[in-house]
């Protein structure tokens, strides 16, 4: 074989190389285009549901709403300062600044727990279910415990004296188990939208 003929040999691999890139591009090309095309006309269903609002307490909100009637978020006036210990002073909660004898709503379903004093403060208990449950100083209602309760109902009001507010603020605390006091405010605040997956993989068209 001489020189002649091993060049030609080469400049046909050469050809034929990239004449099947060429034709691997175009493949690879009108699958993604067909891809987008199914999609787009719904003939692909992918394993997802509807948006939702997750409702999970790490970086991520309740969903719950202000416990108090108001237009406006309420005023903020002492925040939350979970210490380190049980036993360690703190403030387990959030207090709102509000009148004497305003309206006190569910921030989220729930059942009325406790209704009473404690130390001689009016307080309000509201069980949420999943260990979690809201209290309301100094906080009065004419129901009776074990009254259920829909986000945004009205269940009681404003009503004493306490060492947080001297009924000039609602004190508000969000609590996790036994022990375990969360902000509040981060369960109205922080709220974020996520896709859900689906676990039945038969979803999948």
């Amino acid at each position: 074989m001489n020189r002649d003929d091993e060049r030609r040999r080469m400049l046909r691999r050469l050809i034929w190389g990239a004449h099947r890139e060429r034709q691997r591009r175009r493949r690879n090309l009108t699958t993604g285009l067909l891809l987008v095309l199914m999609v787009s006309m719904g003939f692909i269903a992918f394993p997802y549901t509807e948006v939702q609002a997750t409702q999970v307490m790490s970086g991520c909100g309740l969903g719950f709403v202000w416990p108090i009637e108001s237009k406006s978020s309420p005023m903020i006036v002492r925040d939350f300062d979970n210490p380190a210990q049980p036993w360690l002073p703190g403030h387990r909660g959030v207090d709102l600044q509000v009148s004497y004898g305003v309206v006190v709503v569910a921030p989220s379903d729930g059942t009325l727990v406790f209704a009473g004093q404690v130390g001689g403060k009016n307080v309000l208990t509201i069980d949420h279910g999943n260990g979690l449950s809201t209290t309301y100083e100094p906080a009065t209602t004419t129901l009776p415990v074990g009254t259920a309760l829909r986000r945004g109902e009205q269940f009681g009001k404003v009503d004493g004296h306490s060492d947080h507010c001297d009924g000039q603020c609602l004190h508000w605390g969000l609590r996790e188990g036994k022990q375990r006091y969360r902000n509040p405010e981060h369960a109205v605040r922080q709220q974020r939208i996520a896709l859900k997956p689906v676990d039945d993989a038969s979803a999948i068209q």
